[in-house]
């Protein structure tokens, strides 16, 4: 499977087609979201100020739009959405 569940922005529709294939076939594992860790580095502000640093953090103006820390969890790998406890452990 490729881009599972890609949902950047309003993309995420088919997740039922998806899962009536996969709980169909017992070979298959089942899907892998995307961007599940934030991909920053950890970096300080002149004042101190902790923040997740990415691309155009560094200068690099293409990395400077919306594909970067996007994850359901923080890179440390703390909650980032609510929504992502619900693959917490019960």
């Amino acid at each position: 499977m490729c881009e599972y569940s890609h949902a950047m922005g309003n993309s995420n529709g088919g997740l039922a087609d998806y899962w009536a294939v996969i709980e169909k076939y017992s070979g298959l594992q089942g899907g892998f979201i995307w961007d599940w860790v934030d991909q920053g580095l950890a970096a300080e502000t002149a004042e101190g100020e902790e923040y997740w640093a990415y691309g155009g953090d560094f200068g690099d103006s293409p990395s400077d739009l919306d594909f970067c820390i996007n994850g359901l969890v923080f890179p440390d790998p703390s909650v980032a959405v609510p929504s992502a406890r619900g693959a917490e452990p019960m």
